[in-house]
C-alpha cells in the first residue's frame, strides 16, 4: 500500500524530519508539500505519483481548519477529480451549531484564544460542510449520523457556543 502525505510546507517538513529520526523505511510513503491557498490539488497529487484508476482513501485529519475556506474548496475538488469509482475521503471539520454566521465565529475564535493570531480559518455549520462536499463531487451517506468530540467552547454573539470537532466521511 501506497500512501501520500499532503500537508502544509512546515508541517510536511517536520514530518519528514521525524520519520528520519526514526530510521524507519519510508519507501511506501510520498510527503508532498502543498500551498493549498493556490496549488491544484489534483495536479499535485498526479505530479507525486497517485494513480487516479485506482480507490483512494482520502483523509484529511485535522487539516481543514488552518485552511482558508478557498484552499478547503480547492482540497475538496481536488482529490474530488482524482478519486476513482469506490474511493473515500474521510476529514476532522471544526463545525458551530446552525443559525450563526461562520465568519463571525472564526473571528470570535480567533480573539479568545489566539489574541488575534488567526491560525485557524475554517468553522462551519454542518450543513453548510455536507453542502460543500456535496457541490465539490462527494456523496454524504447517513448525513444525520454525527460522529463528533466537544472541542471548544466560547461566546458568540451573546451566547455560549460549543465547537465540535466532526468526522465526516464521504465517497465519489
Amino acid at each position: 500500500m501506497r500512501f501520500f502525505d499532503l500537508d502544509l510546507p512546515d508541517v510536511v517538513a517536520d514530518k519528514a524530519r521525524r520519520l528520519e529520526a526514526m530510521d524507519t523505511d519510508t519507501s511506501h510513503i510520498t510527503l508532498v508539500a502543498v500551498d493549498f491557498g493556490t496549488a491544484d490539488v489534483a495536479e499535485v497529487l498526479a505530479h507525486a505519483g497517485h494513480d487516479a484508476q485506482q480507490p483512494t482513501l482520502f483523509i484529511a485529519e485535522h487539516l481543514v481548519l488552518f485552511l482558508e475556506p478557498g484552499g478547503v474548496e480547492r482540497l475538496l475538488a481536488g482529490v474530488s477529480s482524482r478519486a476513482a469509482s469506490g474511493s473515500a475521503l474521510a476529514i476532522t471539520a471544526e463545525v458551530h451549531p446552525a443559525g450563526l454566521e461562520s465568519g463571525l465565529v472564526v473571528s470570535t475564535v480567533d480573539d479568545v484564544m489566539f489574541s488575534g493570531a488567526g491560525p485557524l480559518h475554517t468553522i462551519r455549520s454542518r450543513d453548510a460542510w455536507l453542502a460543500l462536499f456535496q457541490q465539490n463531487g462527494w456523496q454524504i451517506e447517513d448525513a444525520d449520523e454525527v460522529t463528533a468530540v466537544n472541542h471548544f467552547e466560547l461566546p458568540v454573539a451573546g451566547r455560549s457556543v460549543q465547537i465540535q470537532t466532526q468526522f465526516i466521511t464521504a465517497t465519489a
